[in-house]
């Protein structure tokens, strides 16, 4: 990369950096871009309250001064139960999450030195599914699996079915100290969701089970990531 333009990003970072951390003689030593053999875990950062990294466990590996390897396992369950009246039996709606996602960056500023922006450029790929189960939640039904609708439990949206992306991704990776870094990134993606069918039970002896076939849902554009991403390196 340019030489002149490197030194002033140096110049930005050490702006910036001096109002968010004390001044230091030894600035260039202390924040820096990671190097090789460096790893992080990562977190979700939304109103300055860190959260879980895209819904579970995140880390990054840099593999060599330009390269870093990231990625993240997902798992969640949710249980919502809603106790009868009248007799009724209790309503209770549930979702499990499994995912993984991988990625690769490429960081075009590499010294460990200065400066402390690191712009980056790479892919990202991931897989996931979702299942979802309501049981007494409408009268003709007593049990609905995969409800084409989805449900909601506790403000967060469940659908059922399989998804795959992948995506380009492009950011920049700020460290405010050297064990600490800000990032933010867009994604350029294609998203293919193939729905899980709905299988109702219905209510009644005997029982039938009506299945419903659901499709594909599939999705292609720019996302600009809602939340900064927070690296703490060890």
């Amino acid at each position: 990369m340019n030489t002149r333009f490197a030194r002033r990003i140096s110049a930005v970072c050490v702006l910036a950096s001096s109002l968010l951390i004390p001044a230091s003689s030894s600035f260039g030593d202390d924040v820096s871009p990671a190097g090789a053999g460096s790893k992080a875990l990562l977190f979700s950062m939304a109103l300055l309250t860190p959260s879980a990294y895209n819904g579970g466990l995140g880390m990054k590996y840099y593999i060599a001064d330009p390269f870093a390897l990231r990625g993240d396992l997902q798992f969640g369950f949710a249980d919502h139960k809603i106790p009868g009246t009248g007799g009724a039996s209790d309503e209770e709606v549930s979702a499990t999450q499994f995912g993984i996602s991988v990625g690769g960056e490429y960081h075009f500023m590499k010294s460990r030195v200065s400066p402390c922006v690191s712009p980056y450029a790479g892919v990202d790929l991931g897989v996931s599914t979702t299942s979802t189960d309501s049981k007494n939640s409408v009268a003709a039904f007593a049990e609905v699996k995969n409800v084409a609708s989805g449900v909601t439990i506790g403000g967060a949206p469940y659908q059922g079915g399989l998804n795959f992306r992948v995506g380009l991704i492009g950011g920049v990776e700020f460290f405010v100290l050297r064990e600490l870094s800000l990032g933010a990134e867009y994604n350029l993606g294609y998203s293919l969701t193939a729905l899980s069918d709905q299988q109702a039970t219905t209510n009644g002896n005997p029982s039938t089970t009506v299945t419903t076939k659901e499709g594909n849902i599939n999705s292609f554009g720019i996302n600009g990531i809602g939340t900064f991403t927070l690296a703490f390196y060890f």
